[in-house]
């Protein structure tokens, strides 16, 4: 606070004693009297700035992390040994009181040389613009707080390593900026040793181009999460060193973690400093993450994977057969078979009824055989329902064509007959382009849609052992026992789960899923388990393309890199700012491998195998085998409909009789 800050507003004005100015007539004596009022008010706001906290916390700081006052027995005396050249030259030997300097809520850095006199000036205009040239801390507050009684923010004077001294800026309000930069800055010109692994399968990570663990050179490496450590490193002005680790900590490794891998070697070499990081994308387990620091690097989804254009089974017949009348819904096909196609051939019944030469007369002649054998042809009534009958057929048949071809007579029926046509001209280019389109789609469409479906089908998955024990630990109802087993003969133990020395277990899953011989040999799957960013790189290759990624994920895992945790401060702080800038996405979007499998975008279209045709083969010979059941039953029908006509024709005469 200022000596003005506790005099109401009004009254500020007269609270500092500037001597009264007398009335004088000569310029000099009225500059001399400007000057003395500019230095006095220069005065008080250079007090305000350097001296004061904000008006809102007191000097002592909050109550919950008080500031150390000098009278405090817990004020340990300044070590003269933190007095180095260095800390001399940036905070300066004779521009602060040592007695005072971090005492109370003030912004103690910003008479500093640091933070007046430094070269930074000149460096505005050099990008990037070096850490220790972000000078936004020399204008907050802080204070040396008791580490023991403070319930806030604060850290361990790197300046004053020795001294026992710890300071705070959220005591008075402010954020710790100063940390961050001193951070970043101590990053530049450090040798950092890294060990990379590369990666079995995947694309985000590290790969080496023969394969080798940690051995260089570091030119015949790649991947994104590499690629974004070496940028890191350039923008922060460090170095990177490609290390081995100690040979002799492989075996503490494997004892330590249970398994011979080289990428929970590197993680033991790192906890232990032998390493300041490793560079790889490595799955975050709980064992790895109490063992040392961790950037995070993202979520990597493990996914159902199955075969598309597999039909092997009833379920899957049906399921092609009904295909066929996806274009329109249930209720749309009711309306148009039991309304639209009746109507419109009633509506020609009504038009043409009994017209001269229409298709739909009054009488017509028939052929009566007598008993006798002779045969005479008479003029009878045609039945109404007949008519019917015959227009819904005819009906139905313009529309199996494409095309109506009976003759109509009155303009009425003329005009019945365009509302007919533009029926069976949009309608079949709707139901072919939808059927076009569910076709092409069915063809790239797994028999499952989640987990829960495989499970209850009863399919046996493929999936890699590290993503099965995920998987199995997140959904309880899974069970282990549906895992294809590690295969003794390429040097696997027999449990489920891949994890083979002797076969690329990433691979096996993709090219053991085969839903055909699934059904009689235990080697293969239904269906498998995997990460989408490993069937991305067999896709790039053209491999596996009738494999599909099925629904949302079942399991994530956090993927991320060990850190030394001395180095940790520093680097994953850094590390973070470059993500939030996009560094690490921009390397994932160049990284990204491109598929080689055809999509069916852009393109003619696919062949489509005679099983997913099935619904043409149903309908289409359905009404052929009808066709043979009328011809078959009709000489056993024709008599009675022969007897139905003499019925008729005896009523007729009977009529005529009594006329």
């Amino acid at each position: 606070m200022t000596a003005l800050s506790h005099l109401p507003a009004e009254g500020r004005r007269s609270a500092v004693p500037v001597p009264r100015i007398r009335r004088v007539r000569t310029r000099s004596a009225r500059v001399h009297h400007v000057i003395r009022l500019c230095s006095l008010y220069s005065a008080i706001l250079v007090d305000a700035q350097f001296t004061s906290a904000p008006a809102a916390l007191p000097l002592t700081g909050n109550p919950s992390c008080p500031c150390l006052q000098l009278d405090d027995t817990k004020l340990t005396p300044i070590n003269a040994v933190d007095l180095t050249p260095s800390v001399l030259r940036n905070i300066g030997n004779g521009t602060v009181d040592w007695a005072t300097y971090g005492i109370g809520c003030r912004t103690h850095d910003a008479r500093t040389p640091q933070c007046t006199t430094s070269d930074c000036a000149r460096l505005q205009d050099v990008v990037p613009t070096p850490f220790r040239c972000d000078l936004s801390w020399c204008q907050r507050s802080w204070c040396f707080v008791d580490p023991n009684h403070c319930g806030l923010l604060y850290r361990r004077s790197a300046r004053l390593p020795r001294s026992d001294r710890f300071y705070s800026y959220a005591t008075c309000g402010d954020a710790d900026s100063f940390t961050k930069n001193y951070r970043f800055a101590g990053l530049e010109g450090q040798v950092l040793k890294i060990g990379l692994n590369s990666n079995t399968g995947g694309w985000l990570g590290a790969y080496s181009s023969d394969g080798q663990q940690f051995k260089g050179p570091l030119s015949k490496w790649s991947g994104p999460t590499l690629e974004f450590v070496k940028e890191a490193a350039v923008r922060g002005n460090f170095y990177v060193n490609l290390t081995l680790p100690p040979l002799e900590l492989q075996a503490r490794s494997s004892d330590f973690f249970g398994s011979p891998s080289d990428f929970d070697y590197c993680v033991y070499a790192t906890s232990l400093g032998f390493l300041d990081l490793c560079v790889a994308q490595y799955t975050i387990t709980d064992v790895r993450a109490s063992t040392t620091d961790w950037l995070l690097l993202g979520s990597s989804g493990i996914y159902l994977v199955a075969s598309y254009n597999v039909n092997d089974s009833w379920g899957a017949f049906k399921a092609s057969v009904s295909t066929i009348f996806r274009p329109f819904s249930f209720g749309t096909w009711i309306f148009i078979v039991f309304f639209v196609i009746p109507v419109l051939g009633c509506l020609m019944i009504f038009h043409e009824f009994g017209k001269s030469g229409s298709a739909y007369p009054r009488e017509e002649m028939v052929v009566i055989t007598r008993s006798n054998g002779e045969h005479e042809f008479r003029k009878l009534p045609v039945p109404f329902v007949q008519h019917i009958v015959k227009s819904i057929y005819i009906n139905f048949l313009a529309v199996m064509q494409s095309s109506y071809e009976q003759t109509v007579i009155s303009i009425g029926a003329m005009l019945n007959l365009l509302g007919i046509s533009f029926f069976i001209l949009t309608i079949i280019a709707v139901f072919t382009a939808n059927l076009a389109a569910i076709l092409s789609s069915e063809s790239r469409n797994a028999n499952i849609a989640s987990l829960d479906d495989a499970i209850r089908a009863g399919f046996r998955l493929c999936s890699e052992r590290k993503n099965m024990e995920s998987v199995v630990k997140a959904y309880p109802q899974v069970s282990p026992n549906i895992f294809a087993v590690d295969p003794p003969e390429l040097g696997g133990d027999g449990e489920p789960g891949f994890t083979c020395a002797g076969c690329n277990s990433r691979r096996r899953v993709f090219e053991f899923i085969d839903p055909i011989k699934a059904h009689s040999d235990p080697r293969y799957c239904h269906a498998g388990l995997a990460p989408e960013e490993d069937l991305e790189v067999y896709q790039s290759q053209g491999d596996y393309c009738n494999k599909v990624i099925v629904g949302s994920p079942v399991q994530f895992v956090q993927t991320g890199f060990p850190i030394f945790e001395l180095v940790a401060p520093s680097l994953v702080s850094f590390f973070l700012k470059l993500k939030n800038e996009g560094v690490f996405d921009r390397q994932v979007l160049t990284g990204k491998p491109q598929s080689q499998c055809p999509t069916g975008e852009g393109e003619e279209g696919e062949a489509l195998g005679i099983t997913q045709l099935s619904g043409i083969w149903v309908v289409s010979f359905g009404f052929a085998i009808a066709g043979l059941l009328v011809t078959y039953v009709q000489p056993y029908v024709q008599p009675h409909i022969q007897a139905y006509y003499q019925q008729v024709e005896g009523r007729i005469q009977k009529l005529h009789k009594r006329e």
